[in-house]
């Protein structure tokens, strides 16, 4: 089936293509979690990274409103046919979708076929949660106007730190409103209002883990919360205490400085400076967590002194994981102890300093059938 294109894109230009070079990631890895590709439809612009489609949504798009899909309804896992019961077993146990499970859901078009397969998986995924969540409570959660004070009170000496005194409030407010707690009440409305569904499901999991309930694949996720795009959800156990050196909202909303663009709080932007702030791709988690850090030594200390102890204590245990350098990041943190502005400092080492390029080649025919 051809992706529709509008008259706008010329039709030499339409349909997808496929990512072949990329200064952003490594060529070797490039397809190893599905064909990179990228479509301009003239409608909604796609970039497939890891077998899933990704809708390009600009902050300022409210999400798709999806109908409940429970107890009943056609596109539940019991009602389904057996092709999609495979595709919706597969993706309750994985997380992960085939872009061509999509035609497993008849419509007149790609975009309804997409539409009827991703509220499948998304209604289905909810009938699970609530299923294994059963009736789990959860302590009180913070009234919203706590929620906003308490955000700020974490992120705003990261803002001051990193950000023009013009840009600092345009950015404090746009933090503010990313918190949302994940409880009984409001579960479904968030999984059925997340656009991606491997997002939903990583969020499924959180949420089953802050109730002791039995996690998706098997696998506790383990943590407080995740961030997508600009909204940080946050688990109630959150609220029972931190680490010494543990701050999960500092943390993700650091990941808001790379997802979100400045034109949509109002900031000066150009061709090359269009996000929030410039981090590498490769450096974001060490970013992240170099900022949650040094967050924590900043709160504890009274001085200078006492910064560069806090650091060495948390230098001889330092936080393990696979997904940045860890003796870059204890290195960052050294610097940061001992700048008159050490949130410069850690932006400065990982920050981007060029814009990335991208080569693409068309697929043959523009087809979504001939993707393998």
């Amino acid at each position: 089936m051809s992706t529709p294109a509008s008259t706008s894109i010329p039709s030499e230009l339409a349909g997808w293509w496929r990512i072949t070079e990329t200064e952003a990631w490594s060529g070797k890895y490039l397809d190893m979690l599905g064909p990179a590709l990228i479509s301009f439809t003239g409608y909604d612009d796609r970039l497939r990274m890891d077998g899933t489609e990704e809708p390009h949504r600009s902050p300022t798009q409210l999400p798709r409103q999806v109908a409940p899909m429970i107890d009943g309804d056609a596109t539940s896992l019991a009602r389904a046919n057996a092709q999609q019961q495979k595709v919706i077993s597969r993706f309750l146990a994985t997380g992960r979708s085939d872009p061509k499970d999509i035609f497993n859901w008849p419509s007149d078009s790609y975009m309804g076929m997409e539409a009827s397969a991703h509220d499948a998986l998304l209604g289905a995924l909810v009938q699970e949660v609530k299923r294994r969540a059963g009736n789990a409570t959860l302590p009180p959660i913070p009234e919203p106007n706590e929620v906003i004070r308490m955000t700020r009170q974490r992120v705003e000496p990261m803002v001051r730190g990193l950000f023009l005194l013009a840009e600092q409030d345009a950015v404090l407010q746009l933090l503010e409103g990313t918190v949302v707690f994940l409880t009984p009440s409001n579960i479904e409305h968030v999984l059925l209002n997340e656009g991606f569904s491997h997002s939903a499901w990583d969020i499924a999991n959180v949420y089953l883990g802050s109730v002791n309930a039995e996690s998706l694949g098997g696998r506790s996720a383990g943590i407080l919360g995740l961030s997508q795009e600009t909204t940080c959800f946050v688990t109630a156990k959150y609220l029972e205490g931190r680490g010494k050196f543990d701050d999960f909202l500092v943390h993700e909303a650091a990941h808001v400085f790379h997802n979100h663009r400045r034109e949509f709080v109002g900031l000066p932007h150009t061709r090359t400076k269009e996000w929030l702030l410039p981090t590498e791709f490769a450096k974001r988690e060490t970013f992240a967590f170099s900022c949650e850090v040094y967050a924590r030594i900043v709160e504890l200390s009274r001085s200078a002194k006492e910064r560069v102890i806090l650091f060495e204590e948390y230098a001889e245990d330092p936080f393990n994981v696979d997904v940045m350098d860890v003796e870059e990041h204890v290195d960052i943190l050294r610097e940061a102890v001992a700048a008159k502005n050490g949130w410069k400092r850690i932006l400065k080492r990982c920050g981007s300093a060029t814009p990335k390029k991208t080569r693409c080649s068309v697929l043959p025919g523009h087809k979504m059938a001939q993707v393998d």
